[in-house]
Formats: structure tokens, sequence, C-alpha cells
């Protein structure tokens, strides 16, 4: 009864802590807001949308590879290899959007968060740009957070329990018509880049006010990825290298409440997603140490704009973003190729015993 009560008394006192901010200095938070609109805008929205269309589309594809390097369904390929490359709440959305469908258990979706939540290439690509002057260097740290997380899925397919594939028939949906899908993926998509440019708008006023407090930027890499990345500019390479990776790593506070928000109803819990940030993370590490002795990533860095500090542009790292997404488009067309063929063999298996009937009584 009395830890109730505490909880609820320390809920006021946050609260009431809150509005005092706000009431005694307003500035802060409309600069962070204004900041947090920015970044949407900018970063966000062109990184993310495309690919959480997609993410509702993504139903029928299968895969041998997940099935023996991770051992999860086949159907959730599909859903594992968006997430690597569409972003954190892509993979999410396509995980319980399984789920919900009956399509693989919800042991199975809360796998999928190990391995298929990773930062976009294209917002690599712009933080790289951003920090360190080069493109090539935010790639280069996505493609050690990919090997990463292909390695945390493989050590995670070994020491959980194994994922039930099979899902009774009276619980499995029959797929919606493609012209549906596509209607209800783009509303979704909406639906949830409102939900994740509401929580970086947020969280962006709320690091308004930790720059104010001695040492609260090191908090914000555990806050929200975007801002913690941005706050990296200025500090030495290596330093600047490491809040990178672990800001991309952990996604922050920001992040996991989206995943929450996203899979609200589906069953889905994140008890074995918070295991497998202890395994990525030091792997994520390690394998960039290693590509720094390997490639040599601090001469790529472009020296003037490292100093002086550049501003990330919608127009800038489209290239990277238009790879992935018709690599993105690529597993749709599979999917949906996939799903219309077992489509029509059904549909001529079961013609043809009617037809063979209808020939024997004439």
């Amino acid at each position: 009864m009395n830890w109730t009560k505490g909880k609820r008394a320390g809920k006021i006192i946050l609260a009431g802590g809150c509005c005092g901010l706000l009431l005694l200095m307003p500035e802060k938070a409309a600069e962070g807001v204004r900041e947090g609109i920015r970044l949407s805008l900018e970063t966000v929205i062109p990184a993310l949308f495309p690919f959480m269309v997609l993410s509702g589309m993504l139903i029928g594809g299968r895969g041998k590879g997940v099935e023996r390097l991770l051992a999860l369904p086949g159907q959730t390929a599909g859903a594992v290899l968006l997430g690597l490359i569409g972003g954190y709440p892509a993979g999410t959305m396509a995980a319980a959007g399984l789920v919900r469908e009956g399509r693989i258990s919800k042991e199975a979706g809360g796998r999928i968060l190990c391995t298929g939540f990773l930062a976009s290439p294209a917002f690599c690509s712009g933080i790289g740009r951003y920090l360190f002057g080069s493109g090539r260097i935010g790639l280069a740290l996505w493609g050690c957070q990919l090997l990463a997380a292909i390695l945390t899925g493989v050590i995670c397919g070994r020491i959980f329990p194994p994922c039930p594939e099979k899902i009774s028939a009276r619980t499995s949906a029959p797929p919606a018509p493609f012209g549906d899908r596509f209607v209800g993926s783009v509303l979704g998509g909406i639906r949830g880049m409102a939900v994740v440019c509401g929580f970086t708008v947020l969280f962006s006023a709320i690091r308004s006010y930790l720059w104010m407090i001695p040492g609260g930027r090191y908090l914000l890499p555990f806050l929200e990825v975007s801002v913690g990345c941005i706050s990296a500019k200025g500090l030495p390479f290596w330093k600047a290298v490491a809040t990178v990776t672990l800001c991309c790593s952990l996604g922050g506070v920001s992040v996991w409440m989206q995943n929450a928000a996203f899979l609200r109803g589906s069953g889905i819990g994140m008890r074995e997603f918070f295991l497998s940030r202890c395994i990525h993370l030091p792997l994520s590490l390690l394998i960039t140490f290693g590509a720094e002795k390997c490639f040599h990533l601090s001469s790529w860095v472009s020296v003037s704009a490292f100093a002086a500090g550049i501003r990330v542009r919608p127009s800038e790292g489209n290239a990277a973003a238009s790879v992935f997404l018709l690599a993105a488009c690529t597993i749709l067309l599979i999917g949906e190729q996939r799903l219309c063929y077992n489509k029509a063999a059904k549909q001529v298996s079961r013609t043809l015993p009617s037809i063979a009937s209808q020939n024997s009584i004439r």
C-alpha cells in the first residue's frame, strides 16, 4: 500500500516539475520542439516512411536462411530483412502484423526484434555526413551494426527456446487483396510516422533541458537515437564513433516506447529484445574497432566538415536511401509473386478435380 502511494506521489512530483520547467523556461521547450520538427522533416520521415509503408505489405515471403541461421520460422524472413534495411519501426511493424494475422507465433515475433532492430542505412549515411562530412563512414558503421545484428540473431537462436512455427488454421487469416493491403499500409505508415515523429519531438524538447544539467549530455544516447547521435558533434573521432554505435545499438527510450506502441495488442513481449541488446552492443563496438584497424575509417573524414560542422539536408544521402528502397521493393515483389503463385496453384488444384468429375458425369 505504501509502495503504491509512493509511486503515485512520485508521478505527481515528476508532473509538477515538468510543468514548472515549462512555465519558467518555455523558450527551451520551444527550441527543442523546433529542432525535433526539423529533424523529423529532414531525416526521420525521408529515411523511414517508405519502409513503414512496405512493412504493412510484406506478407507471404519465406526464406530457408532464417530457419537454418537464426532458428526462426521461414515466414519471418521478409520481416527480419526489412528490419535490417528499413530501420527500427519497420521490422517491429512487420513482426506485429505477422502475429496479428496468425502467420507466426508471438514468440517468433519477439525473436524478430532481436535481429531486425537496426537503424536504416539512409539514417546512418545522413549521420555520417553530419558528424564526419562523409556518408561512407555512416554506411560503414551501419555495416558493422548489420554484422553484429546477424551474429546476435545466431546467438539468440541457440540460447533461447525454439519458436513454434505452425499456427492453428482457425486463427490464421487469409491475406487481403493487394489493393486493400496497399491502402491499409499507407494509412498504417502515416499513423506510424506520427508516432515516431511525436516521440522524436518530445525527446528533442527534453534534450534542451538536459543540456542545462552538468553531465546531462551523457544521458542523451539512452533517450533518443537521433538526438543522441547529433550530440556527438564536436567530439573526437573515436568518441563520436562510439557514441553513434551506442545510440544505434540501443535505440534509446524513445525507440523502445515506439516499439511498445506498435506491439500493443499483438502479445509480443520485449524481454528477449532487451537481453539481445546486451549481446549486440559489445559485438558492435568490437566489429567497429576491427573495421577501423582494417579499413582506417578515420582517414575518410572530411577534415573541414568535421571541424566546422554541416547540416543534414533532405537531398543529401538520397542515393543510399534509393538503393535500399529498391531492395525493399524487390523483397515485396518476391513475396507477392510467391503469394500469388501459391494462390493460383491452390485454385488450380481445387478446379481440376471438379472439372474431372463433371467430365465423368457427362
